[in-house]
């Protein structure tokens, strides 16, 4: 349709001109050593020349518009300026920067500016970077593959870098600093989103992936239009009636109370995977909740002005936009037993940032053309549930392996472990949906070309956005440094290899376990044994060279042996790097 109305104009006006994709704008940075990929759209059959420095090519679109090329790789340096030129038309794309280019993405932890870190004010100060640029591209779910993207660069200077996301602006600033080149972070990602819907539907034939598939399918094939439900639903009140949510069926949770132009309705507001649930009058237009929601996904019911409403909370005000007002009539709905057993299931919305694909389809697949080195991963917290976190070793690995797919390449894939988060548990837990994400992202790393920053020991107990992103993205830029840029220094923090059971004791071996110690200096933390019984209790531990012997007089034949399981546990080992061990567990209870 967009390549139909491109035709008529063109007849109508002479010529389209030659356009380019968001990502190729004023500020880009392109990928050393690796060919320059080009791509847009002109009239069908125009001729289309490209020139950067001393490289230059030429295409013919083909029937539908599109056009590409492919001009011959560049060192690092710059700047530069890119012409293109397609009939009558040229666009000239200015301060064109090579070095290295990775993208970022995941849920809000990916997304939390600098602004919002430790140490906001000096750092933000502090940031002159001119060849540290950031593409942040907006926020879009749809279900089809998309062509473009909405964004533009941004260097890293006091002017911009607090808007920057945290964990690329450090992880982009080690890289610099360390490879003396400029440095693209491409940021993609969009607070309290699954994996799912950053995997495309086509990865889901996995036998273990089908029913979660099968089950969006038929969700969405039972899908009634929520904004004719919702106006009819109203249209049997009358004014001063009273309307209880049992009432409201079809509708998102809300208690209407209708008299002198009032009407209150409910805001759901996902935080990672939690919702919180606040009211709000539709004429008075604010509500007040206690917590930052500046990542999280918003939705709301009334069908008014949505210029006319805003969020308030104690980290600022937030408008409530357009888009959100209008894309929630159109979201599915989906059965919830939120109502007594005694009544029919109640039917509630399914935001469209949380269906499969629709986020790979609106924010990655575009970028798959542009050249990067590699991927860097923050996510887990919204499937870090009992129903989802079992899938999560099966969904991320899929992942991975789909996104290399789409890029054509064995992308390097780098990525975060949950921080510690919630209240610290006094007893080991059996279960832990936060623990189990974290093991699956471990268990991950049997994927080639993939590493891990372990972020155990710098989470806060009751923010799931803890601060310091400074350490989460020098850790990052640590495995890139040894793993892309062969920098002969420990990345990782030590994983587990294998348990030897003997008696009552259990000897633990791990990689990355050079000079084994105690961050504190204390005892070692965080181990626990079980028996048959499947009763954990907290476990004595010593260090032996590489190795961790750990034991209780609990239990005299232990059968399984796990180390920082829980949502917040209290831990302490770590490798001479300073680089914590990772929680592990050595069954599959």
């Amino acid at each position: 349709m967009i390549v139909a109305a491109m035709a008529l104009l063109a007849t109508a006006s002479g010529s389209a001109e030659v356009r380019l994709p968001a990502i190729l704008s004023d500020g880009v940075v392109l990928q050393q050593h690796r060919p320059i990929e080009l791509w847009g759209w002109a009239d069908a059959g125009e001729v289309v020349a490209a020139r950067i420095g001393e490289r230059s090519g030429r295409t013919q679109t083909d029937p539908d518009g599109n056009w590409r090329i492919t001009l011959e790789a560049l060192p690092a340096g710059g700047p530069y300026e890119l012409e293109v030129t397609g009939g009558a038309s040229t666009v000239r794309v200015a301060d064109v920067l090579v070095g290295e280019v990775w993208l970022g993405s995941g849920q809000s932890n990916m997304a939390k500016p600098v602004s919002s870190a430790a140490d906001a004010e000096r750092e933000i100060a502090t940031a002159h970077y001119p060849e540290i640029r950031m593409f942040t591209v907006a926020n879009a779910a749809v279900p089809e593959p998309g062509t473009d993207v909405v964004g533009q660069w941004r260097a890293a200077v006091p002017d911009h870098v607090g808007t920057l996301s945290a964990v690329g602006y450090y992880f982009s600033r080690h890289l610099h600093a360390e490879l003396g080149v400029p440095v693209g972070f491409v940021h993609s990602s969009w607070g309290g989103t699954p994996a799912e819907a950053w995997t495309r539907r086509s990865a889901f034939v996995k036998p273990v992936l089908a029913p979660r598939l099968a089950r969006e399918t038929e969700i969405l094939n039972s899908v009634v239009d929520e904004r004719a439900l919702f106006d009819e639903t109203l249209g049997r009140f009358e004014a001063g009636d009273e309307v209880s949510p049992a009432e409201l069926v079809g509708t998102w949770d809300a208690l209407i109370t209708f008299g002198q132009q009032e009407i209150q309705l409910a805001i759901e507001i996902a935080m990672d995977g939690e919702a919180l649930l606040a009211t709000f009058d539709s004429f008075g237009g604010e509500v007040t909740v206690p917590v930052d929601i500046s990542g999280a996904s918003v939705s709301w019911m009334f069908p008014g002005k949505p210029d006319e409403r805003r969020i308030r909370t104690a980290y600022g005000s937030r408008m409530l936009s357009g888009h959100m007002a209008m894309s929630q009539f159109e979201y599915p709905v989906r059965a919830s037993q939120r109502d007594s057993d005694t009544q029919a299931p109640r039917l509630v919305g399914v935001p469209v940032s949380r269906r499969i694909g629709h986020l790979f389809n609106g924010m990655i697949d575009p970028l798959t053309r542009f050249p990067i080195r590699g991927v860097v991963w923050y996510q887990g917290e919204a499937n870090a549930n009992p129903e989802q976190a079992p899938l999560y070793a099966d969904l991320f690995a899929t992942l991975i392996e789909d996104w290399r797919l789409a890029w054509g390449r064995p992308l390097p894939f780098y990525f975060v472990q949950l921080a510690n988060f919630r209240e610290r548990e006094s007893e080991p837990p059996l279960e832990s949906p936060w623990a189990e994400v974290r093991d699956a992202q471990r268990r991950t790393l049997a994927l080639p070309n993939t590493a891990m920053a372990v972020a155990i020991d710098i989470g806060e107990a009751d923010d799931i956005h803890p601060k310091n992103k400074q350490e989460v993205g020098r850790r990052l830029a640590l495995a890139a440094l040894a793993r892309q840029y062969e920098r002969a220094a420990e990345y990782s923090g030590p994983l587990y290899r294998r348990a030897t059971f003997a008696g009552a004791e259990v000897e633990i071996a791990f990689d990355h376990a050079t000079g084994l110690a105690t961050a504190d200096g204390a005892e070692v933390t965080g181990f626990a044994l079980a028996g048959t019984d499947r009763k954990f209790v907290w476990a004595n531990a010593r260090i032996e060279g590489e190795r961790v012997i750990v034991w209780s007089d609990a239990v005299p034949a232990p059968q399984s042996v796990r180390y920082g399981w829980g949502d917040n546990p209290a831990t302490n080992l770590m490798n001479q790097a300073g680089l914590p061990a990772s929680p592990f567990r050595t069954d599959r209870w």
